[in-house]
């Protein structure tokens, strides 16, 4: 979560220069616990099934430490219209022309 963190956390005031049109909304830390307990995506997990319950509470509990200690962030960001340009005028940025 490193390269997140400097972008939209450290370097935030550089991204909202850069991209003026693009408004970070919210940003949610979560899994410190989860992912490395489950194996990440290359191991098997390193406790049993029955404990992810456990888990869980665990990092409910530890919430407001989520972000020093979360492994992964979800961002909701939101795209402004420019001044002097129509909405229908701005396409989706996940739209591809061809």
């Amino acid at each position: 979560m490193t390269l997140p963190y400097v972008i939209f956390t450290t370097d935030r005031a550089l991204f909202n220069v850069r991209f003026p049109c693009l408004k970070i909304r919210q940003i949610v830390h979560h899994d410190f616990m989860r992912y490395t307990l489950s194996g990440g995506l290359s191991y098997r997990p390193f406790v049993p099934p029955f404990f992810f319950g456990a888990v869980n509470i665990l990092e409910s509990l530890a919430r407001p430490l989520m972000p020093i200690v979360g492994h992964a962030m979800i961002l909701t960001v939101e795209r402004l219209q420019k001044p002097g340009r129509q909405q229908a005028d701005i396409q989706p940025l996940s739209r591809k022309t061809t």
